[in-house]
């Protein structure tokens, strides 16, 4: 991802809560975080770029986000009276087609979901086999706690991301087991642990 810079934690108060996202996309039915939340801002580009610290909301399907638009960015929204598309993070840098899961599998190397992650992850990790398995530098002061990346820490820690699995309703997940840990679940999964995590694109 050319030219891009973490700019830091932005609070709601400054941006968009994730209740009034929720409204905006047609997501307020769901369960949503209620801890601190906040986005985290990147700019690429010339533009901004902001991913959900946590996830927003949990026990969506990807098929339901996909109805609304919100995996790929067709779904805008006005902020401010700046326009935005809300999408996933892409969470494999090549096709994905196996639905195995795993630490760094060679198709999240270099993935949207792990330059965004290394940026603002501490490289803490939950788990022991998470932190023995990790080859990425990590330059962020933010743990799987605070990120949610990790199932031990609140529900959605599995995000759903834009990828699906060549030639099965089976979709990218990222988290669960640590940030950089990549699961696979059907499209019409609505666990606890799913969850959804946007970015808001600046158009």
């Amino acid at each position: 991802m050319s030219d891009l810079n973490y700019l830091g934690l932005m609070f709601d108060t400054h941006f968009i809560n994730y209740v009034d996202l929720s409204e905006k996309v047609g997501l307020a039915s769901f369960n949503g975080t209620l801890k601190e939340k906040g986005w985290l801002h990147f700019r690429q580009n010339g533009k901004s770029l902001y991913l959900a610290s946590r996830p927003v909301v949990w026990g969506v399907s990807w098929e339901t986000l996909s109805d609304l638009g919100l995996i790929s960015g067709l779904k805008t929204i006005d902020i401010d009276g700046k326009l935005f598309k809300v999408r996933l993070p892409k969470g494999t840098s090549t096709p994905h087609t196996s639905t195995r899961g795993g630490f760094e599998l060679p198709v999240t190397i270099g993935s949207e979901w792990d330059t965004l992650f290394s940026l603002v992850h501490s490289g803490e990790h939950t788990d022991d086999i998470g932190a023995k398995l990790s080859t990425i530098s990590y330059s962020g002061n933010l743990g799987d706690r605070r990120l949610m990346t990790h199932r031990d820490h609140g529900y959605g820690s599995r995000s759903w991301c834009q990828e699906l699995v060549k030639g099965k309703a089976v979709a990218v997940q990222r988290g669960y087991m640590g940030v950089h840990y990549l699961v696979t679940m059907a499209t019409g999964n609505t666990s606890i642990a799913s969850g959804w995590r946007p970015i808001i694109e600046e158009v």
